[in-house]
């Protein structure tokens, strides 16, 4: 999937690890592309999707490419290609093996139906980060974008480790993967995935998140991490993504 530039601000978790529903050990490295279809050309671009996953299976490759289909938002209609659990090192490995092959397939299967393509890479955050249990289905999945005002990174992430602590010993159901954009778009920008079986799991959560972290914490720690957080964004946004098993490749497992 290099055939694309840099992806903008808004999507990162897509990339879930998430089919596997496994925390890894330390953070890991996400390529992500954003495609967006030439007016009229969603059938074509989706065929050719299809057919240039099919030539990964035929090289070989060892990475996963999941597919997201951004259903709601300005960006509605476009889709999220990632590729997690990387390191940085590993990007190096497979464009050496796959660069040339993968533009050269994607010429002929993906540009001609394309209006826009954009590439970035984030960081999985290990440490704030609650990924899914293993077995559940992936369906869809909220994304949500957060920019930081400058010079809040250090006081927003230490935020989130305190909420992320209260909820895992709160035990609270709703999971996410957070991530950092480490290149591509604009600095200072955090996301979290949040899958969802249904649009069911839209609803509100009784108890609350905040309740099940003032629970944990009590309630001045607790409005201090949420004071923390709060006034370390500048702005977000919100994404509703649905997980395209059609049009993705996983690698055989080892």
């Amino acid at each position: 999937m290099r055939s694309g530039s840099v992806f903008a601000s808004t999507i990162l978790a897509v990339c879930v690890s998430a089919a596997a529903g496994a925390q890894p050990a330390q953070n890991t490295v996400v390529e992500v592309h954003r495609v967006t279809p030439k007016a009229g050309m969603r059938a074509q671009l989706e065929a050719g999707r299809v057919k240039h996953m099919a030539w990964h299976k035929q090289q070989g490759d060892t990475w996963a490419w999941h597919v997201w289909e951004v259903i709601t938002g300005p960006e509605t209609g476009s889709y999220i290609v990632g590729s997690p659990n990387h390191q940085w090192q590993d990007l190096d490995a497979w464009a050496a093996k796959m660069a040339k092959g993968d533009a050269a397939d994607a010429a002929v299967n993906l540009a001609p139906y394309t209006a826009s393509s954009s590439m970035s890479y984030w960081v999985m955050l290990a440490d704030v980060s609650r990924p899914p249990t293993p077995g559940g289905q992936l369906v869809m999945a909220t994304f949500t974008t957060y920019h930081l005002k400058p010079g809040k990174a250090d006081r927003f992430r230490e935020a989130l480790r305190t909420i992320t602590g209260a909820l895992e010993k709160g035990n609270y159901p709703r999971r996410g993967i957070w991530y950092a954009l480490a290149n591509g778009g604009p600095t200072g920008t955090y996301a979290v995935l949040t899958p969802r079986a249904s649009m069911a799991e839209m609803a509100s959560t009784e108890p609350s998140l905040r309740n099940v972290v003032e629970t944990a914490l009590g309630r001045t720690a607790t409005d201090a991490a949420f004071d923390a957080f709060s006034d370390a964004v500048e702005n977000g946004s919100s994404e509703l993504l649905e997980f395209r098993p059609d049009l993705s490749y996983l690698p055989p497992s080892p």
